[in-house]
């Protein structure tokens, strides 16, 4: 049984800008996947085993509504193919009241799919949608659905946890005490300000060093003529799960002090530049963007790409990794910037180069707590057989990504890793999908267990 509810809020302020360069970086990846732009739809889950009233529910999402303007902002697209965001002070939002039934976890996954499949109208609502799932009157669980332009990944983890404490009562003043209050709108005022276009000038100057210097391509033509296969659909994508690896990982960041994500993006750089015959590696990494105070509690899409490359032919994996912090440190320093400038000098240094240097390599580290450090003993965790490798989806596209590498959490099972790995058959057959995973696999365990 479904009944809904409208929640109507006040929020304070309005107004009307361009967009930030987040959400025109992302607006962009969108547009790219035409009516696949759904895809962008992102879920986050809220769960109470005690269970809330539903009058705790829309307080809560009253409370939220009003503290981060991105769930209230609605975007689009000028005639000159500009960007724009406007933010409403006040309206209502619609909850879908479920009654789990007796099976929760079905519910759940019927609303998942419905909500994710369904686009949001970007210029005319606001891209969030919540359904609350009720066992014996009260609400067990509360799920969101917004588009990725409205929260990127950090994003999300301070959604779950404000909505939780809002939902528990704790008053919104309380929890924004010792916050700097950032929103969408301030973001674009900066990035106009002097500061702003500074901090894009000196970006941009780091990216065309880069452009100018990096390898064309990481998929030389000889490499796509021997191991391309493809495929319908043309994008696959395998998983492996392991504890071995992620303590692995954990265990060498320790060694070599770094993080485990550096440890998993240098063994991907190596395993990924020997299979395709480079010396070097390039790779768009992902920057949250969250190192100033001001921006660690924004809810809004500011991550960008970082352009990252290797060295790492000829050296042994701990002097990949010492390359690989040194890269990573300063990608992430110069990773806020106008994509829409990005995207011009690309073309320039194409073509001047006679092609575009070919940006097709993704990582990301996804997990929720990416610092995080598994409390697992190595040599138990080595012998441990319970890793798998399997194949999970396929794509008709990928926007422009060629291949793409994912590290994320095994909800309720902190010490397992996943790593996520898809690409594109046109150039690269599923075996050699297969084989990019075990080498990462047979490199990380085997580096962890020499003795340092």
């Amino acid at each position: 049984m479904t009944t809904t509810i409208s929640v109507r809020f006040d929020g304070g302020r309005s107004g009307r800008t361009r967009s930030t360069w987040g959400q025109r970086a992302i607006w962009g990846a969108m547009r790219d996947f035409g009516e696949d732009h759904h895809l962008f739809n992102t879920p986050f889950l809220v769960s109470n085993p005690d269970g809330w009233t539903v009058d705790a529910v829309t307080a809560g999402l009253r409370e939220l509504l009003g503290l981060h303007e991105s769930l209230r902002t609605r975007m689009g697209e000028n005639p000159d193919g500009t960007t724009w965001q406007e933010l409403d002070a006040r309206g209502e939002v619609t909850v879908e009241l479920l009654d789990a039934g007796g099976d929760e976890q079905a519910v759940l996954d019927e609303v998942r799919a419905r909500f994710l499949r369904e686009p949001f109208d970007y210029a005319r609502e606001w891209s969030v949608r919540v359904a609350a799932v009720c066992g014996n009157g009260l609400v067990r669980h509360v799920f969101f659905v917004v588009s990725h332009h409205v929260a990127d990944g950090e994003s999300w983890v301070l959604l779950i946890n404000d909505y939780a404490a809002l939902a528990n009562g704790v008053p919104a003043e309380e929890l924004t005490r010792d916050r700097i209050v950032f929103q969408p709108l301030d973001h674009t005022a900066y990035q106009e300000s002097e500061d702003g276009v500074r901090q894009n000038a000196k970006a941009l100057r780091y990216w065309e060093n880069k452009l100018r210097t990096v390898p064309v391509t990481m998929f030389p033509a000889a490499f796509v003529a021997a191991h391309a296969q493809p495929r319908e659909p043309r994008f696959w994508q395998a998983r492996l799960t392991s504890r071995a690896v992620g303590a692995a990982a954990a265990h060498l960041a320790d060694r070599w002090r770094t993080s485990s994500t550096t440890i998993v993006l240098a063994a991907w750089s190596k395993v990924l530049a020997e299979i395709t015959g480079n010396t070097a590696c390039t790779i768009m990494v992902i920057i949250n963007n969250r190192i100033q105070p001001r921006w660690r509690h924004v809810v809004s899409s500011i991550a960008l790409e970082g352009i990252f490359s290797v060295e790492t032919a000829g050296v042994p994996f701990e002097e990949v990794v010492q390359r690989a912090k040194k890269a990573s440190l300063a990608s992430y320093r110069h990773g806020d910037y106008d994509k829409d400038q990005l995207n011009e000098l690309v073309r320039v240094i194409g073509a001047e180069r006679g092609a575009e240097v070919d940006r097709g390599c993704w990582f990301n580290d996804m997990r929720f707590e990416p610092a995080g450090r598994p409390d697992v003993p190595l040599a138990e965790a080595l012998a441990d057989p319970s890793a798998t490798l399997e194949w999970t989806k396929k794509f008709d596209t990928q926007g422009d990504e060629t291949v793409s590498l994912h590290m994320m959490d095994v909800p309720g099972r902190p010490d397992l890793m996943q790593l996520s790995f898809t690409a594109d058959t046109h150039v690269m057959a599923p075996e050699i999908i297969e084989k990019v995973l075990r080498d990462m696999n047979d490199l990380l365990l085997g580096e962890a267990v020499v003795v340092p």
